[in-house]
């Protein structure tokens, strides 16, 4: 009976949702949004991320331990990113970690996955907040899975035989800059996983800051958390990663996309 009523109220707060007025600030981050990634120049920024394991009792993971700590230098040419100068725990690698937690593409891949028109996100609970000294709109956002554009993947995990990619709903919580229409920061959980999927729950938190290219100043991202939990079992992985010293990318560089890690 709960469930039933639950369901209900879902359908007719979607439905409400869909009979309000076009807000002003959602629509000035999707025109915002669209323009993203060809008002960028061509920049490298270098990364770091330092991975770790925890075990989770319940619910909470209460203690994290250090897997690794993975640099590089990204290189994004008309949008494409290219991986330099890696190093694991401080050694050279040839590629990134093929195992544990990865995840790569945090520039626009987020921005896409909810503000188009054609994911249909539904905006609820609009506030006032700063954040970072700036005047911001906060949002409950939600995408339904026929809607979906976070195709998520496990592999390498105990009990699955390659990988499981999965196109999950999702939602969570936006912040947007009054000003300007920029995403400030994005909070992003899988929602309805299917029980023979790997995982069992799917995070996401990614911070945009203005960074200083050239003569311009920029949104780009600045610090991201990934957390993953497997289904069977009590182990999730957690990803912390910093981007610091953005920098014009010099075109006369010589680049390779060909052997380029995706």
């Amino acid at each position: 009976m709960k469930a039933t009523a639950w369901a209900v109220s879902a359908i007719a707060a979607v439905a409400f949702a869909a009979q309000q007025p076009p807000d002003p600030i959602i629509e000035v981050a999707r025109t915002a949004a669209a323009s993203y990634q060809q008002s960028l120049p061509d920049y490298i920024v270098k990364r770091t991320t330092n991975r770790y394991k925890g075990t989770r009792h319940t619910y909470d993971v209460t203690t994290w331990d250090s897997v690794d700590t993975v640099t590089g230098d990204v290189t994004a040419v008309h949008g494409k990113e290219v991986y330099s100068n890696i190093t694991i725990d401080g050694i050279p690698a040839a590629e990134l970690p093929n195992r544990g937690s990865w995840s790569a593409g945090e520039f626009t891949t987020l921005l896409m996955a909810i503000l188009p028109p054609e994911r249909a996100a539904t905006f609820t609970h609009q506030r006032n907040e700063q954040l970072r000294n700036r005047a911001a709109g906060r949002y409950d956002f939600a995408v339904d899975q026929s809607h979906s554009a976070w195709r998520v993947a496990a592999d390498h995990l105990p009990g699955t035989h390659g990988a499981q990619n999965y196109s999950t709903a999702y939602g969570g919580t936006i912040w947007i800059d009054k000003q300007t229409g920029q995403v400030l920061r994005i909070e992003m959980s899988a929602r309805g996983l299917p029980a023979w999927f790997a995982l069992s729950s799917i995070e996401t938190h990614i911070d945009f800051d203005f960074v200083q290219i050239g003569d311009q100043k920029y949104l780009l991202p600045s610090h991201s958390v990934s957390l993953t939990c497997q289904r069977d079992g009590a182990v999730c992985l957690k990803n912390e990663t910093v981007f610091v010293h953005y920098d014009k990318f010099d075109s006369s560089t010589s680049i390779s996309f060909e052997d380029s890690a995706k």
